[in-house]
């Protein structure tokens, strides 16, 4: 089954015209732009079983497209519909190959981490006389065998895990508690889109004071949220330098494909740059 790791609504809304769904990609590997059906581009065979595609439509993207249908309109939202969309961009974070990438890396450190707390663990019955020590150091030979067998063969379940689109509630729950603000822009340079839409600073994560985290959610409106100001949602007009900026984090991280709704030369330009400055955003 061919499914989509960014929702066909969502890239709809980057197509050069509602009557017309095709949309501009720019593809990094061939180095070429295409003008493409929505229907044929972030999809893979067999990416999720059919009912995680069909849990991801009916439980986060047909929420979530409503309320960002409102804020598009630039209407405000309730508490509920803030944690709507919070639960769609933590998705869009795991459920695209970069997101697969990321949680794959943490696979390891994960293990070396149950394992070493496990260790921890039977030292300290030792040390309280709870545990013979022979059949402590036995226990923690063994642990340390399987450490090294799973980190050579990961098992099959830290991989499913990892691979799930479903976010832990923590992340959610950071994204709820950022200061939100929908940017919008005039032009004559709109947002674009990537394969990898939703962006942040790895090094910073999204619970620290300079996190950023930002998404498009059409060529003329995006979502910015990071922990300045006091305001926990506001509507922004932003100038092109905002705007370039936002583009220039999202073809940072971009895997393959760039969205734009016309074919740019400065969509090139940024998808080929190796070293693309980034700053962070200061908002009063």
């Amino acid at each position: 089954m061919r499914c989509h790791y960014i929702p066909r609504a969502y890239l709809l809304r980057f197509c050069h015209s509602n009557e017309a769904p095709l949309i501009g990609a720019y593809d990094k590997v061939a180095k070429s732009f295409l003008h493409v059906s929505v229907g044929n581009v972030a999809v893979q065979g067999d990416y999720y079983p059919q009912e995680v595609e069909a849990q991801l439509a009916s439980a986060v993207e047909d929420p979530a497209n409503r309320v960002i249908e409102s804020l598009l309109a630039m209407h405000p939202i309730s508490d509920e519909e803030r944690i709507a969309l919070a639960l769609y961009v933590a998705v869009m974070l795991k459920r695209v190959p970069a997101g697969r990438e990321r949680a794959r890396a943490l696979v390891p450190g994960v293990l070396q981490d149950t394992i070493r707390g496990f260790v921890s663990h039977v030292r300290r019955l030792v040390d309280e006389q709870s545990l013979d020590p022979t059949i402590a150091e036995h226990r923690i030979d063994e642990a340390f065998e399987l450490e090294e067998r799973y980190t050579r063969d990961v098992p099959k379940e830290l991989i499913v895990q990892a691979e799930s689109p479903w976010p832990s509630a923590k992340i959610v729950a950071a994204i709820v508690g950022m200061r939100w603000r929908v940017m919008v822009t005039d032009g004559p340079i709109y947002f674009m889109t990537t394969d990898n839409p939703a962006f942040f600073f790895t090094s910073y994560g999204l619970s620290r004071a300079q996190s950023e985290l930002c998404l498009p959610l059409n060529t003329q409106t995006a979502l910015h949220a990071n922990w300045q100001g006091d305001s926990p949602f506001q509507f922004v007009r932003v100038r092109q330098a905002m705007v370039k900026e936002v583009n220039r984090r999202l073809a940072s991280k971009a895997t393959r494909w760039l969205f734009y709704n016309q074919q740019a030369p400065w969509v090139e330009t940024i998808a080929n740059k190796k070293h693309l400055y980034l700053s962070e955003s200061r908002w009063q």
